[in-house]
């Protein structure tokens, strides 16, 4: 996972939340969060987080990533940096990517007549746990 482009996209949600927001470039933030000792993010619902879809292994890669994509809160949530990424509804209980959240991940291929060559589809339905 590109953590970079993750947290640049969490702070650039927040920076707008916070009351004593100072201006980073993107060359500064890794110096600032090295110095912070824990951070939290908020993530509002309605708020619109930019994403990087990456598919890969050993057994099968993406030749070209969907670009531009954004996701939704459905629900406000808190994301704490501290090294790793623990998510709260509550800030009270924070817990792993894996605790938090559950879901499914399908994959489908289908045909039609009107489009014979395969196409493929990967959902990823996430919930919290």
């Amino acid at each position: 996972m590109n953590y970079n482009y993750l947290i640049a996209s969490l702070v650039g949600i927040v920076l707008p939340h916070l009351s004593m927001a100072q201006e980073l470039s993107l060359q500064e933030l890794p110096g600032v969060l090295a110095d912070m000792n824990e951070l939290v993010l908020r993530i509002d619902k309605g708020d619109e987080i930019p994403v990087e879809f990456i598919l890969g292994g050993d057994m099968i890669s993406m030749k070209q990533s969907p670009e531009n994509g954004l996701v939704t809160a459905l629900q406000t949530f808190y994301i704490k940096l501290d090294p790793q990424f623990l998510f709260s509804k509550d800030r009270g209980e924070w817990h792993s990517f894996d605790k938090f959240f559950t879901g499914n991940l399908g994959v489908s291929l289908s045909a039609t007549d009107e489009s014979p060559d395969p196409t493929g589809e990967i959902s990823f339905i996430l919930e919290k746990r």
